[in-house]
């Protein structure tokens, strides 16, 4: 590791990814070459490689020098620990939607992952676009899209295959976008955000717990806990 020294304050990004395969050059970090498929922390069951977890003391960051991003100084960790993972998807799903339709309106469909719906309704604050609708159940989420207006799904879903009414979507000519993060890609440009004051995922933290007491609030049914060593935040 050349760039980083011990004592470093860093975020380290959920995918691992390289940063020299031909997909990661291509800004494509969530599909790396060099690893298994869908590497990433605490996801052993999906890549069957163990990397570590949210909550372990130690884990190993492989391509350290292309991965770990610099906390940006005079910011607390509560404002970028969502940044390595749901706050950055959140994000880059709306920016997304910006670039093609600037000043569109965003109707938030909101589900089980409860803090996904709230980055993404503070993403769309800080990119100046018109107040989401209160979030809603998923749904929803076709019934509330516009004629011709384009509809993002965050997540894939828990079961292998999931119905969607493919003629309602036809017929009212609706964009279904289902996509995974690229993280580490899309990072910067959200610390960016919140460096500037534009994004501040620490306002969808409900729980702060230290680290120490992690494995009795890790099952709170909260919308976001962040867990805290002493001396740090």
């Amino acid at each position: 590791m050349k760039d980083f020294a011990p004592g470093d304050l860093v975020m380290v990004p959920f995918q691992i990814s390289c940063g020299d395969c031909e997909r990661c050059r291509r800004g494509h970090t969530n599909a790396c070459t060099s690893v298994p498929f869908r590497s990433s922390y605490g996801l052993k069951p999906v890549c069957g490689v163990e990397y570590g977890s949210a909550l372990s003391d130690l884990i190993r960051i492989p391509f350290a020098d292309h991965m770990l991003i610099r906390q940006p100084e005079g910011h607390a960790l509560s404002q970028t620990a969502g940044l390595v993972d749901g706050a950055t998807d959140a994000f880059s799903a709306v920016a997304y939607w910006m670039r093609q339709q600037p000043g569109a309106e965003v109707p938030v469909i909101g589900g089980l992952g409860q803090s996904l719906s709230m980055f993404a309704v503070q993403a769309a604050l800080g990119r100046s676009w018109s107040m989401p609708r209160r979030p809603t159940p998923v749904l929803l989420a076709f019934r509330s899209t516009e004629p011709n207006g384009c509809c993002q799904r965050m997540y894939g879903d828990f079961a292998e295959t999931t119905p969607v009414p493919l003629r309602y979507i036809y017929g009212v000519g609706i964009t279904l976008r289902v996509s995974r993060v690229n993280v580490r890609a899309e990072m910067p440009d959200c610390v960016a955000h919140v460096a500037a004051g534009h994004f501040h995922p620490e306002h969808v933290i409900t729980r702060r717990v230290r680290f120490e007491d992690a494995h009795e609030a890790i099952g709170d049914p909260t919308i976001r806990v962040a867990f805290v060593r002493d001396g740090i935040e």
